[in-house]
């Protein structure tokens, strides 16, 4: 049997988010809240994970975690360690343009998922 995970990722520190918050149920986007949304997205994913009698998962992913997964996805990961060493601190070039499956993606490169435990 697959264990149920509800994912709930902060985007806020990525400029070209404009702070959003995504919700994803068993790797499946449900929902995004940006800075014009006001949808109480902690709260649906609270009930979600209580319906579903599993744990919601609460990450962050900064800009540089998601530059850093988008350059290995496009095998550039020797060009973001470059920028990294000069002391480049705006990865917003990397990160334009960027997605849901980035984001699950990001979240899984750097092992931030908790795999949807059970409580």
């Amino acid at each position: 049997m697959a264990t149920t995970t509800v994912l709930l990722v902060d985007q806020s520190s990525i400029a070209a988010s404009f702070d959003c918050v995504s919700l994803f149920v068993n790797g499946k986007h449900i929902l995004d809240v940006d800075d014009s949304g006001d949808a109480p997205i902690d709260e649906i994913a609270e009930s979600i994970a209580s319906a579903l009698d599993t744990v919601l998962d609460k990450q962050s992913l900064s800009e540089l975690e998601l530059a850093k997964y988008i350059a290995h996805t496009r095998n550039e990961s020797s060009a973001i360690d470059a920028q990294i060493k000069e002391g480049v601190n705006d990865f917003d070039d990397w990160v334009q343009g960027y997605n849901n499956n980035d984001v699950l993606g990001a979240i899984a490169f750097h092992g931030k998922t908790k795999g949807g435990a059970t409580s």
